[in-house]
């Protein structure tokens, strides 16, 4: 890896690279005498520090103000911390745009609830959490090419794991109003967890067809790679919603995470298995039968638990927090 990234700063993209990028290239430019190198990189990084100095002096800062706010940050995360809340990362200044749901009754205004929250805390069509996870993974990606999209493919899965697990089903839980609808609890359920369903499968096409175009993936394993992380995503949220339903009453943060990875890793295993297998099967499209017969497995025990944990919300005593 950290031979694959000194090759890649010793490149002229590599170089562009904003501040890492100059940096390398001046350290480089004066080890190896190349002074034209070292003068430009040293120039680029010399204007981005009076650019940020000059910022820094023309913007009006209000040191007392600032200090109360990240005080009144760090208390508010201290106590919803105790409380066994989960504080959301927003914008300072959020663009409210309209107000109001404008549809939504009954259960399913907890679906258009999750859409004005997405809209005001997120950038585009997507959360900062999204973002900042896809991001990651792309950068990955280009150190990972030797790999695959199946290599590419499973660290976008492990990655996927704390997207779920930090959504917005479970800040709905801590909360009493979704318990408090006159509607079933399967109904409740499903338009809870509808929200960020379809964010994750339009997460899945954006963020393949950027990965498919990285490693050169033939159009066939980037339309596959898209499904099977949309049936991932049903699936940890299926894992999640087990957890809620069997582990609800624990009040250890600890013992909750290690109960939702071992439930993953569980519903996981039989996927795992079925692609395995058929790609031995189908050697001749090995990447396609493999992550296909992995979705439909996916698919079928997300919906089996999803079924057996359908009582979930007709109790809120099943939740401790």
């Amino acid at each position: 890896m950290l031979e694959k990234g000194a090759a890649f700063f010793a490149t002229l993209p590599g170089l562009l690279f904003p501040v890492s990028g100059w940096a390398a290239g001046l350290i480089g430019g004066i080890f190896a005498f190349d002074w034209l190198q070292a003068v430009l990189c040293g120039g680029l990084l010399a204007a981005l520090f009076a650019v940020l100095l000059g910022l820094i002096l023309t913007c009006k800062n209000n040191y007392y103000e600032d200090v109360l706010s990240t005080a009144e940050t760090a208390q508010s995360a201290v106590t919803a911390q105790k409380e066994g809340q989960l504080n959301e990362v927003v914008p300072k200044n959020v663009k409210v745009g309209k107000t109001g749901l404008g549809k939504g009754w009954g259960a399913s205004a907890i679906y258009h609830k999750h859409r004005v929250e997405n809209r005001r805390s997120g950038v585009f069509l997507f959360s900062n959490m999204s973002l900042i996870f896809m991001a990651v993974i792309i950068g990955c990606s280009l150190f990972m090419r030797e790999t695959g999209m199946v290599g590419i493919f499973a660290f976008a899965t492990y990655m996927q794991l704390f997207t779920v697990a930090l959504g917005r089903f479970n800040r709905e839980l801590i909360k009493p109003y979704i318990y408090l609808i006159p509607e079933p609890p399967l109904k409740k359920l499903l338009y809870a967890i509808k929200e960020s369903l379809l964010t994750d499968a339009l997460e899945a096409v954006v963020l393949f067809l950027i990965l498919g175009v990285i490693v050169g993936a033939s159009p066939v394993e980037t339309v596959c790679c898209m499904v099977a992380r949309v049936s991932f995503a049903l699936l940890f949220t299926a894992g999640n919603v087990c957890v809620e339903r069997v582990f609800g009453m624990v009040r250890s943060k600890t013992l909750i995470f290690l109960f939702y990875f071992l439930v993953l890793l569980v519903m996981a295993i039989p996927g795992i298995a079925a692609c395995v297998v058929f790609a031995i099967w189908v050697p001749a499209w090995e990447v396609a039968a493999g992550l296909l017969a992995m979705t439909v497995v996916n698919a079928a025990i997300a919906v089996l638990v999803l079924w057996l944990c359908r009582n979930l919300l007709q109790y809120a005593e099943l939740n401790s927090r």
